[in-house]
């Protein structure tokens, strides 16, 4: 299969909630209608109708350390039971900054009590990942902790994210050598432009049966096309429009991720494609649409193999905007394919890489 094959409908990947932004860019009660919003969307669909509801959040989302399993766990019981939830274990904590097994260990307890959950859900989480790899602790240690956790009935199914694929199935073959708890989850960065991942990661997974989750389908934000690389140098974020690009913490990395001239010129490229296509046919075809259909029903991602796409909105009108794209069930034009395409090969040596660099 290919990049531009289409999948049946049933083939669809599934849908989850990313949880980055609750607590940076909106308080409260904001973040709690927002997911009202989307659970009331969700639902109605015709489109995963039969799916769970899954949110997915970090201890580092937020803008600050445990803020948005915060939000989450402030949530009334009676939705929290409705909704699988996700977090991560992450090198970067703010107490024992580390993925050593006290460190692990110590932060699942937090995350859990932040959250609240143990009441509602049995294990409460639905999935706990290792966030990021931690080049300071043996990964013998970690998994250690993981299994220890596992076995306590912390998680159900237990995730990586943004490793290497051979660091992947290292992970895989200690954890089967000691009879832990398999990987059966990665999380990782996947998009029209970004599709390092299909090279060596995805055959990877395939071959141990660990689904894929894929985040950025967006590319933070830059496939909105509402970003112009002249508004900005990388290294003067005073000049991009607020996003992600000049979020706290990650809006370094994410300039360095995306950027770049060649990612911009091949988004102008996609963009024509779309404008024509429009001015032909009468329609409103928006580059978030393109985005998120492409990612549905051209790209690597099938719900055969339990992928989903990792969703997350800054704004109650972009989360409700975005949501109803994803339940398009279409394909998209063979000339916005091609435009992708000619893009994608443009830009492909500047894309960042499916491990991003976490400084």
């Amino acid at each position: 299969m290919t990049s531009t094959d289409t999948q049946p409908v049933h083939q669809r990947p599934k849908l989850v909630l990313g949880c980055m932004e609750f607590g940076r860019l909106q308080p409260l009660d904001v973040s709690h209608q927002m997911i009202n919003s989307y659970i009331e969307l969700f639902k109605s669909s015709n489109a995963y109708k039969s799916q769970t509801l899954e949110f997915d959040t970090a201890y580092v989302y937020g803008g600050q350390f445990g803020i948005s399993e915060d939000i989450l766990g402030k949530l009334d019981d009676n939705i929290k039971k409705e909704i699988l939830f996700h977090t991560k274990a992450n090198a970067k904590a703010k107490q024992n900054p580390s993925l050593s097994k006290e460190s692990v260990l110590i932060q699942c307890k937090e995350s859990l009590e932040r959250l609240q959950l143990e009441s509602v859900h049995s294990p409460p989480l639905d999935i706990y990942y290792l966030h990021a790899p931690d080049p300071n602790t043996p990964i013998e240690e970690t998994l250690s902790a993981i299994n220890e956790l596992y076995k306590q009935g912390k998680f159900k199914r237990f995730g990586v994210s943004n490793y290497k694929s051979w660091e992947v199935a290292e992970i895989y073959y200690i954890c089967k050598i000691n009879n832990y708890v398999l990987p059966t989850v990665y999380q990782g960065m996947y998009n029209l432009i970004a599709r390092d991942a299909e090279l060596e990661l995805l055959p990877c997974l395939r071959k141990l049966g660990i689904s894929f989750y894929a985040y950025n389908p967006l590319g933070g934000g830059l496939l909105t096309g509402r970003y112009e690389y002249s508004q900005g140098d990388i290294s003067h974020k005073e000049d991009i429009p607020e996003g992600r690009f000049t979020a706290p913490v990650v809006g370094d990395l994410y300039r360095e991720r995306y950027w770049k001239k060649s990612i911009f010129e091949a988004i102008d490229m996609i963009k024509q494609a779309v404008n024509e296509y429009n001015q032909q046919n009468q329609s409103n075809l928006t580059l978030t649409e393109v985005a998120f259909r492409w990612d549905n029903y051209h790209s690597k991602l099938s719900g055969q193999y339990g992928d989903a796409i990792l969703m997350g909105s800054s704004k109650p009108e972009y989360l409700i905007a975005n949501t109803k794209f994803l339940a398009i069930e279409s394909p998209l034009p063979v000339s916005i394919l091609s435009a992708i395409e000619s893009g994608y090969q443009h830009c492909k040596q500047d894309v960042a890489r499916h491990w991003p660099i976490f400084k």
